[in-house]
């Protein structure tokens, strides 16, 4: 099979950051920087198009992006939908490997975010320097948004359907990843990256180095600083009532 660049088309908060440092280890191809389209980052200049009422300087906009076939990470909750269709619509064109990343439980996904928001920690890295200073009192995180975070949820539901009635209406072949399938399972994870992979036409070696580096990642441990902020568990029981969460289905 011949290489394929990707484009991962995800939301925050569902592993898409670790996804995209092991691909972009193992492309042909360039990867720019995650999502580019967001604001004061390399793209942006085409997600101001979609200002235009005329949708063809977006389209344009978008195919000299895509002219040298970048890889490319796009959150698309928070962008103009216009965009995301444009991008995909080009990606297509162009022969990308498209991936879509999501969580199975978004409950659980929508609180990671509403703990990072309020945080500032954005990744393991981040978690490490700001979490203690959390925890020896030093730095007191605001409560979570619950009127803000009721939006976000219907915003991110309808995001996710419109790409997923896009893919399908236009026929576009896409894998549908999720979170739980790829990081739940550790000692499945170096399996699961070569068959991405393989799908992508690259070959990877299943002794090779770069997969054990994504496996033994860490985990941000969210949890951990849960009871800091003052109304963590009503933000969690609000989420239960609006999410699809995976126990709330059963067989028989």
């Amino acid at each position: 099979m011949v290489e394929k660049p990707w484009l991962i088309l995800t939301l925050r908060r569902t592993g898409g950051t670790s996804l995209t440092g092991f691909l972009a280890k193992v492309s042909r191809f360039r990867t720019i920087e995650h999502e580019p389209f967001n604001r004061d980052r390399r793209l942006a200049h085409v997600t101001a198009l979609c200002r235009d009422q005329d949708p063809k300087p977006l389209m344009q906009g978008m195919c000299d992006a895509l002219r040298d076939r970048p890889n490319i990470k796009h959150c698309f909750e928070f962008l103009p939908i216009a965009l995301t269709m444009a991008l995909i619509t080009q990606a297509d064109r162009q022969g990308y490997g498209i991936m879509l990343l999501t969580r199975r439980d978004e409950a659980k996904r929508q609180l990671s975010l509403a703990v990072a928001m309020a945080t500032g920690a954005w990744g393991p890295d981040a978690a490490a320097r700001i979490y203690p200073a959390i925890e020896a009192g030093e730095i007191t995180p605001p409560g979570i948004d619950l009127g803000a975070l009721k939006a976000r949820v219907r915003q991110d539901y309808s995001a996710l359907g419109q790409v997923l009635a896009l893919l399908r209406a236009r026929r576009i072949a896409h894998d549908w990843l999720l979170f739980e399938e790829l990081y739940n399972r550790p000692e499945a994870l170096p399996d699961t990256l070569l068959a991405i992979a393989s799908g992508l036409g690259v070959q990877v070696a299943p002794d090779d180095p770069r997969l054990e580096g994504l496996a033994g990642q860490r985990g941000q441990d969210s949890a951990r600083i849960a009871p800091r902020i003052g109304n963590h568990d009503q933000a969690a029981d609000l989420l239960a009532r609006l999410c699809l969460r995976q126990d709330d289905f059963w067989s028989g």
